[in-house]
């Protein structure tokens, strides 16, 4: 029954990454490439791949968007990782202190 649960679920999550899939490619079908200067394409090229302390303002936009896919994350893919219910476990130890019948 667990399994069925967590198969359910990746389920889930496999369809709605299929769905995000599909809605980008058509959503890029009506964007048109902006038209990017030399100068500009070059400068982004030699950016580096981290952020960087001396630019605050971009080392702080990094971490607020770090903390806020955490933050996302947690919430989204929080499993239960609780037992048995206290219901399923009232009725088992009464059919098992009733001899199973």
């Amino acid at each position: 029954m667990k399994w069925e649960r967590v198969l359910l679920r990746l389920a889930l999550v496999s369809l709605a990454a299929g769905v995000f899939i599909g809605l980008t490619e058509i959503w890029a079908g009506f964007m048109q490439p902006p038209v990017v200067s030399s100068r500009l394409q070059a400068a982004r090229l030699h950016r580096p791949s981290g952020p960087q302390v001396s630019q605050f303002p971009e080392f702080i936009g990094e971490g607020m968007g770090l903390a806020l896919l955490v933050a996302v994350g947690r919430i989204v893919f929080r499993l239960r990782l609780s037992g048995v219910s206290r219901r399923e476990e009232r009725l088992t130890s009464l059919n098992l202190s009733s001899g199973g019948k």
